[in-house]
Protein backbone atom coordinates (compact mmCIF):
# COMPACT_ATOMS: atom_id res chain seq x y z
CA UNK A 1 0.00 0.00 0.00
CA UNK A 2 1.08 3.51 -0.87
CA UNK A 3 0.87 4.37 2.66
CA UNK A 4 2.52 1.94 4.36
CA UNK A 5 5.24 2.79 1.44
CA UNK A 6 5.73 5.98 2.25
CA UNK A 7 6.14 5.63 5.86
CA UNK A 8 8.63 2.84 5.76
CA UNK A 9 10.36 5.66 3.59
CA UNK A 10 10.33 9.02 6.00
CA UNK A 11 11.32 6.24 9.04
CA UNK A 12 14.37 5.18 6.78
CA UNK A 13 15.21 8.67 5.88
CA UNK A 14 15.79 9.03 10.12
CA UNK A 15 18.26 6.28 10.02
CA UNK A 16 15.28 4.16 11.27
CA UNK A 17 15.55 0.14 10.51
CA UNK A 18 12.36 -0.62 8.91
CA UNK A 19 10.48 -3.50 8.62
CA UNK A 20 7.11 -4.35 7.13
CA UNK A 21 4.73 -7.57 7.65
CA UNK A 22 2.09 -8.32 5.10
CA UNK A 23 -0.08 -9.68 6.56
CA UNK A 24 -1.87 -13.04 5.01
CA UNK A 25 -3.69 -12.29 1.85
CA UNK A 26 -3.02 -8.17 1.85
CA UNK A 27 -0.30 -6.39 0.03
CA UNK A 28 -0.02 -8.83 -2.98
CA UNK A 29 1.03 -11.68 -0.88
CA UNK A 30 0.50 -15.00 -2.17
CA UNK A 31 -1.94 -17.08 0.71
CA UNK A 32 0.31 -20.13 1.70
CA UNK A 33 -1.17 -21.02 4.51
CA UNK A 34 -5.01 -22.53 5.38
CA UNK A 35 -5.63 -19.44 7.52
CA UNK A 36 -6.38 -16.24 5.81
CA UNK A 37 -6.02 -12.76 7.13
CA UNK A 38 -8.01 -11.73 10.15
CA UNK A 39 -7.68 -8.18 11.84
CA UNK A 40 -10.55 -9.05 14.65
CA UNK A 41 -9.30 -12.84 15.34
CA UNK A 42 -5.62 -14.03 15.11
CA UNK A 43 -3.07 -12.91 12.69
CA UNK A 44 -1.46 -11.43 16.42
CA UNK A 45 0.74 -14.69 16.88
CA UNK A 46 2.16 -13.03 13.13
CA UNK A 47 3.09 -10.09 15.00
CA UNK A 48 5.28 -11.84 17.48
CA UNK A 49 6.92 -13.86 14.36
CA UNK A 50 7.91 -11.20 13.44
CA UNK A 51 8.85 -9.66 16.04
CA UNK A 52 10.99 -12.00 17.59
CA UNK A 53 12.25 -12.56 14.08
CA UNK A 54 13.84 -8.81 14.17
CA UNK A 55 15.18 -9.08 17.55
CA UNK A 56 17.28 -12.20 16.98
CA UNK A 57 18.10 -10.63 13.59
CA UNK A 58 18.84 -7.10 14.44
CA UNK A 59 18.77 -6.96 17.96
CA UNK A 60 16.85 -3.25 18.43
CA UNK A 61 17.36 -1.26 21.95
CA UNK A 62 13.46 -0.83 20.87
CA UNK A 63 11.36 -2.63 19.11
CA UNK A 64 8.25 -0.18 18.05
CA UNK A 65 5.14 -1.17 15.33
CA UNK A 66 2.86 0.97 13.44
CA UNK A 67 -0.45 -0.70 12.02
CA UNK A 68 -2.87 1.57 9.53
CA UNK A 69 -6.28 0.59 9.22
CA UNK A 70 -6.95 -2.99 10.38
CA UNK A 71 -3.19 -3.86 10.98
CA UNK A 72 -3.80 -1.29 13.33
CA UNK A 73 -6.73 -3.36 14.86
CA UNK A 74 -4.22 -6.13 15.10
CA UNK A 75 -1.24 -4.13 16.65
CA UNK A 76 -4.10 -2.91 19.59
CA UNK A 77 -4.95 -6.64 20.09
CA UNK A 78 -1.01 -7.92 19.85
CA UNK A 79 -0.34 -5.17 22.94
CA UNK A 80 -3.26 -6.12 24.99
CA UNK A 81 -2.55 -9.89 24.74
CA UNK A 82 1.08 -9.36 25.42
CA UNK A 83 0.30 -8.13 28.91
CA UNK A 84 0.18 -12.25 29.31
CA UNK A 85 3.52 -13.27 27.21
CA UNK A 86 7.20 -12.97 28.07
CA UNK A 87 9.98 -12.98 25.61
CA UNK A 88 11.57 -11.69 22.47
CA UNK A 89 7.93 -11.17 20.84
CA UNK A 90 6.92 -8.21 23.32
CA UNK A 91 6.98 -4.80 21.57
CA UNK A 92 8.02 -1.81 23.74
CA UNK A 93 6.10 0.50 21.73
CA UNK A 94 3.23 1.19 19.10
CA UNK A 95 1.14 3.81 16.87
CA UNK A 96 -2.34 2.37 15.63
CA UNK A 97 -3.64 4.68 12.60
CA UNK A 98 -7.53 4.99 11.45
CA UNK A 99 -7.99 1.48 13.40
CA UNK A 100 -11.73 0.20 13.68
CA UNK A 101 -11.69 -0.72 16.91
CA UNK A 102 -15.62 -2.30 16.98
CA UNK A 103 -14.90 -4.76 14.75
CA UNK A 104 -18.73 -5.60 14.23
CA UNK A 105 -19.98 -1.87 13.97
CA UNK A 106 -17.23 -1.13 11.20
CA UNK A 107 -18.44 -4.75 9.47
CA UNK A 108 -21.93 -3.47 9.13
CA UNK A 109 -20.62 -0.08 7.68
CA UNK A 110 -18.94 -2.13 4.91
CA UNK A 111 -22.43 -4.44 3.71
CA UNK A 112 -23.81 -0.56 2.96
CA UNK A 113 -23.80 -0.26 -1.12
CA UNK A 114 -20.62 1.79 -1.88
CA UNK A 115 -18.77 0.33 0.40
CA UNK A 116 -19.83 -3.47 -0.54
CA UNK A 117 -19.20 -2.49 -4.41
CA UNK A 118 -15.34 -1.14 -3.90
CA UNK A 119 -14.12 -2.91 -0.62
CA UNK A 120 -15.54 -6.28 -1.21
CA UNK A 121 -14.17 -6.33 -4.76
CA UNK A 122 -10.86 -4.77 -4.01
CA UNK A 123 -10.51 -7.59 -1.25
CA UNK A 124 -11.42 -10.75 -2.98
CA UNK A 125 -9.83 -10.04 -6.14
CA UNK A 126 -6.91 -10.17 -3.88
CA UNK A 127 -7.88 -13.20 -2.17
CA UNK A 128 -8.58 -14.49 -5.37
CA UNK A 129 -5.48 -14.15 -7.33
CA UNK A 130 -6.50 -10.40 -8.66
CA UNK A 131 -9.39 -11.43 -10.78
CA UNK A 132 -12.52 -9.36 -9.89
Amino acid sequence: DTYVRAQAAAADARGWRVAVLNMRSCGGSPVTSPRFFSARRGSTDDVRAAAAWIRQRWRPPTLAAIGWSNSGTIVCNALAEQASKTGEARLDAACCLAAPLDMPLSSRNFERPWHRNVYDRSIGGGVAGGST
